[in-house]
């Protein structure tokens, strides 16, 4: 982990390899790590680095769609796979009991994509709803304090594996604006196969819709953004 004075700590490692868990700094410093597939399905959650802090989910989940919520106190995750494909939601914290959330309105997903859209707005992008690379484009907002979904415009490319986040657009009069960007997207021509996709989609709230844009070949398959970039 990075220290504020730019040096760097280690952290221990996991007890074994996990694919896709969920996770994210609770109180902007504590390492949260949720699920995941290992040698079986995982329902614990972890900080990372520390003896005991943990916690349980209410099933096993992996691939799931998750942000940091709540002032930084708790980690919301919807979706995955268990292995079954799951609809549920939950807020999970270190030494707490999870608190069981709405069911996500589309039904069954798994990588969700979710970012925080400002301090108690989540917004969902794309997913699968089986375990072929099927690909979906409905969006929906999650109001945090009422755990309320809304839906939210569709994307343009529906798209999986794909990353999302929020930025200051100067294009969009310096508001914060969604991006989502890369992935695999199924082609529905004559071809109809999965491809990685170059291409990128902003949102911006006020005027609710997506538009497309451009990325470099370089932002293909799981590009990743970061929280918020300060200018485009």
């Amino acid at each position: 982990m990075a220290k504020d004075n730019g040096t760097c700590t280690g952290i221990a490692n996991l007890t074994e390899g996990i694919l896709a868990p969920a996770g994210g700094l609770l109180l902007g410093h504590l390492p949260f790590v949720c699920g995941g597939l290992g040698a079986a399905w995982f329902d614990q959650c972890r900080i990372l680095g520390h003896n005991g802090l943990s916690t349980r989910m209410s099933v096993p989940r992996t691939w799931a769609g998750y942000a940091v919520v709540n002032n930084g106190t708790q980690l919301f995750l919807v979706g995955g796979r268990s292995p079954s494909i799951l609809k549920t939601s939950e807020f999970v914290a270190p030494g707490q009991p999870s608190v069981q959330g709405p069911d996500y309105p589309a039904g069954t997903r798994w990588d969700i994509k979710v970012t925080n859209l400002n301090a108690t707005t989540l917004i969902t992008s794309g997913g699968l709803a089986t375990t072929t690379f099927s690909n979906y484009n409905v969006n929906y907002y999650f109001d945090v304090p009422s755990k309320n979904w809304t839906r939210a415009p569709n994307l343009r490319v529906a798209r999986n594996h794909h990353n999302i986040g929020t930025m200051i657009s100067n294009k969009h009069g310096r508001r914060t604006v969604v991006v989502v960007a890369g992935g695999i997207s199924h082609q529905t021509g004559s071809s109809k196969k999965n491809v990685f996709t170059t291409s990128v989609e902003m949102l911006d709230p006020e005027r609710n819709q997506f538009e497309l844009g451009k990325i470099s070949e370089r932002g293909r398959c799981l590009l990743k953004l970061n929280t918020h970039v300060r200018s485009f």
